[in-house]
């Protein structure tokens, strides 16, 4: 965890440094939230009153180099004064603190800002000139749907518009649409009196907490005398203390916490859980958590106490109670509580858990609307963060699971965590609990070495393999080992290696005859192109040719910076007709262009059409006003745009545009669409078939801010969906914690070689799937059994055939005897007798060819 100290040095010092450090207006709250609820606080960090008149904030949208947008401000701010700038359509609790506002649009989490004095840049958030996707940062520290507050001893502006943007390093991530702290950066800390002696009247824990979220004694100085349930003094650690009321002190009421943080800074506060304090401080709330900071005086004092139980916390049919009435208390769970996210794992040492197992993207189980809505605020309300009871950032050893996180031992979303026990704490917009015990991580969602451990079905040599599977921006350069950084992918030509392993490992043990690629570079199909470098790296990999990549007629597939690919066992299928791609309008911006051909397996006479597709993405919202914006109804932007990619692309297939006879088609990859949003309907009204629907475990193939939905798919054609007989998603990817993947950039020269195996997981942030069709084969004939029996009657034989033929007929019989005699009857009647001996031959023939002879000989 990283925490903010509300006042991390005196206000006196505080002072010295913004006279000596600080001589501008800054960027101090971001504030990008649902519908138009964006706002700006500006402070001035300088001891002199700011004409406001020389400031502008400039918006550059979507990555341009050019302002789009630009405020002029106005007024006059005095030291240490915020100043909010505000979308006039914010919401009120916004707009009652804006200073002023703009009609136009404002911002989204991937536009640049700029703040200006005379037209020079003195702060700034973003990278000029870099559209991110969707926003910089992640988790709860990430520019898009997020309340950023700057930390308060940054004291000079971001001037260096081009270097990679971090928000971490000096921002904390807050929820979407939390202003609770807008226009309030700096405050005045009040008058501290006496501390008084221990035993004198003090004022109960219950009391500051009060029954609401924030204390009814805020800005007031209190002396309280409690017991140190949790010490996080420690360099390093919280920078404070957690008390908790002695058992005399304990009120009678549900709704108020008996335990408290003590921020300490870095005062020198030595004491030990269990003894108990007396302390004066000033009550505050500190990002949502209720405090005692700036403390004036403190004492042990002397004799035993009775130690403060742990409160048990129960779930509610798997849901949260209300956790306000227990923050900074000892509390205990006894139900199991599940990882839903690691993604700050790498970054803070913290594990994010829910209470009603895996979170799922809304629309992935619930239609867009008021449904999706409601599941995201159960979502929401139903997680807890487990700390480190560190404000570290990269902590060394990573924590979890103990005693540190390696490659090989890695604790992965789903898994659980049994009987957690701790103090609450809130900070970030969450709930954490610091651990007070050894946590016990119980890991149930394990790692699956190929898709036959999943499905034992799989893999039979009888039937097909299809596979999809987002390699996650693998370029390699200039194809010769060099040419880097690329504008995507590997920065070198190591980290190109140690990805280019990973991939390599899970597409060998994905097996699939027939693979869709996404996300691989658009850079041709010569020996020195993406394919190719990675078909010849799996190639030897496996020993031989066993694949091959499919090459269009252009030089590129579309005009993108990556692009889709298909690659196949020419052992196993054949190529036939001729390979499609379309560039008309949907896919001919945004959406890639589909990649369409057909295969014949080789032991079958039925062929079918595989398309690989990559639609546009829900990042880089327009601001034109068209359905492509935000809809808020969960499918994020552009969903108009992937929805129209559907229609096209089922009315595209009925064309037949690879002009080959196939008995169905499979729609294959990253849709950018979760199960229940309106492209995917447009492939069910369509007649396909979602081949989750045949899956025998989760079908999420990715993770977005601690929920799990499926953007990659596979879909076939109702004439052969009956077909499939093995189904699943290959979780490698997304469960993973993300720094076990190929990227070197902030690791220790430990963790590059403690955190990276080359092996299948973490090779990308997108799961692959496979499913597996009983494609009719051509049949194998069964021999016909030749058989035959002699009666011998005075001077005659009688031969009569007994052959057989079990999955046909028998069209000639052969007759062969060793005097030369021959018949192609199918009974035989000869008049002789054996002199010495006799060799009679029968040779018969099925309807498919198919010879069987039999020899038989008389005395």
């Amino acid at each position: 965890m990283k925490v903010l100290s509300h006042w991390p040095v005196s206000l006196a010092l505080l002072t010295t440094l913004s006279t000596a450090g600080a001589n501008q207006l800054l960027i101090t709250e971001y504030l990008e939230g649902s519908s138009n609820n964006k706002a700006l606080e500006l402070t001035n960090r300088s001891d002199q009153p700011l004409d406001l008149s020389r400031y502008r904030v400039d918006v550059y949208f979507n990555g341009s180099t050019s302002a789009g947008a630009s405020l002029n401000l106005n007024g006059s701010l005095a030291p240490n004064a915020s100043y909010v700038v505000a979308h006039a359509s914010a919401n009120d609790a916004i707009l009652s603190v804006a200073d002023q506002t703009y009609g136009g649009g404002l911002f989204n989490g991937d536009d640049f800002i700029a703040l200006t004095r005379d037209d020079q840049i003195i702060d700034s958030i973003g990278q000029l000139g870099v559209d991110p996707g969707s926003q910089w940062g992640d988790g709860v520290a990430s520019t898009q749907n997020a309340t950023l507050r700057r930390n308060v001893e940054i004291l000079d502006g971001d001037t260096d518009v081009n270097d990679v943007y971090d928000v971490n390093a000096q921002w904390q991530g807050f929820a979407s649409d939390d202003s609770s702290d807008l226009g309030q950066y700096l405050t005045t800390p009040p008058e501290t009196g006496e501390l008084g002696q221990c035993g004198e009247s003090y004022t109960l824990i219950s009391a500051i907490q009060g029954t609401g979220e924030e204390s009814p004694l805020t800005g007031e100085a209190v002396n309280i005398e409690a017991i140190v349930s949790y010490d996080g003094t420690e360099a390093d650690a919280l920078r404070g203390l957690f008390v908790q009321s002695a058992t005399a002190d304990i009120d009678l009421s549900a709704d108020t916490s008996e335990g408290l943080f003590i921020y300490t800074g870095s005062e020198s506060v030595e004491v030990s859980v269990g003894q108990r304090i007396r302390l004066r401080g000033n009550v505050g709330e500190y990002y949502g958590q209720t405090q005692l900071s700036q403390i004036a005086d403190w004492t042990l004092c002397a004799g035993q106490e009775e130690q403060p139980s742990y409160q048990v916390i129960t779930l509610n049919e798997q849901n949260l109670p209300q956790l306000e009435p227990y923050e900074g208390m000892l509390v205990s769970f006894v139900e199991p509580l599940t990882v839903t996210s690691v993604d700050n794992l790498f970054r803070y040492g913290e594990l994010l858990l829910s209470s009603h197992g895996r979170q799922m993207i809304p629309t992935d189980v619930v239609r867009p609307g008021l449904e999706a809505e409601a599941l995201a605020e159960r979502n929401r309300s139903n997680r807890l963060v487990l700390d480190d009871g560190s404000t570290r950032s990269n902590p060394q050893p990573i924590p979890y699971p103990a005693p540190e996180l390696s490659a090989d031992y890695s604790v992965r979303v789903g898994d659980q965590v049994n009987q957690l026990s701790g103090v609450l704490g809130y900070g970030f917009n969450q709930f954490r609990i610091h651990p007070t015990q050894r946590v016990q991580l119980e890991f149930s969602n394990p790692r699956v070495a190929d898709p036959q451990q999943l499905n034992p079905d799989f893999y039979d040599p009888e039937q097909l393999t299809i596979g999809s599977f987002n390699v996650l921006n693998y370029f390699n350069g200039d194809g010769l080992g060099n040419g880097f950084p690329t504008s995507r992918g590997a920065d070198n030509a190591t980290e190109l290696q140690r990805q280019q392993d990973k991939l390599v490992a899970a597409l060998g043990n994905l097996n699939a005859d027939i693979v869709g690629l996404m996300e691989i570079e658009n850079d041709g199909y010569a020996d020195t192109s993406a394919v190719a470098q990675l078909t010849a790296a799996l190639n030897n990999e496996l020993g031989g040719d066993v694949y091959a990549f499919i090459a269009v007629v252009a030089d590129k597939l579309g005009g993108d910076q990556i692009t889709q690919a298909l690659l196949y066992k020419p052992a196993r299928v054949e190529l036939i007709g001729q390979v499609a791609t379309t560039a008309e309008e949907p896919f001919d911006y945004g959406n890639r262009q589909p990649l369409a051909a057909s295969f014949k397996p080789v032991n079958s006479n039925d062929a079918l059409t595989v398309v690989v597709n990559h639609f546009k993405s829900k990042g880089g919202c327009p601001r034109d006003g068209s359905l492509n914006e935000d809809q808020n109804d969960g499918q994020a932007c552009w969903n108009e745009l992937r929805t129209q990619a559907a229609s096209a692309l089922v009315d595209w297939l009925a064309s037949n545009p690879t002009q080959a006879s196939t008995r169905g088609t499979v729609l294959l990859g990253d849709f950018n669409a979760y199960s229940q949003e309106d492209p995917l309907q447009v492939f069910l009204n369509g007649g396909f078939v979602n081949s989750a629907n045949y899956m025998t475990n989760s079908h999420h193939s990715y993770l977005y801010q601690a929920e799990s939905g499926a953007l990659d798919h596979l879909f076939l054609s109702a004439d052969i969906a009956n077909l499939v007989s093995a189904a699943n998603v290959w979780h490698i990817n997304a469960d993973e914690v993300p720094q076990l993947d190929y990227n070197v950039e902030g690791k220790s020269e430990l963790q590059l070689d403690q955190l990276y195996r080359p092996d299948s997981y973490r090779a990308s942030d997108h799961d692959p799937l496979i499913v597996q069709l009983d494609w009719p084969v051509i049949p194998t004939n069964e021999a016909p059994v030749a058989g035959f029996k002699a009666y011998h009657f005075w001077l005659f034989t009688y031969f009569k055939n007994t052959s057989s033929d079990a999955d046909g007929h028998i069209v000639e019989n052969q007759w062969t005897f060793s005097d030369g005699y021959q018949s192609r009857r199918k009974h035989v009647l000869r008049l002789f007798w054996w002199p010495n001996q006799t060799q009679v031959s029968l040779t018969v023939t099925d309807n498919e060819e198919s010879s069987t002879t039999i020899t038989k000989s008389f005395e």
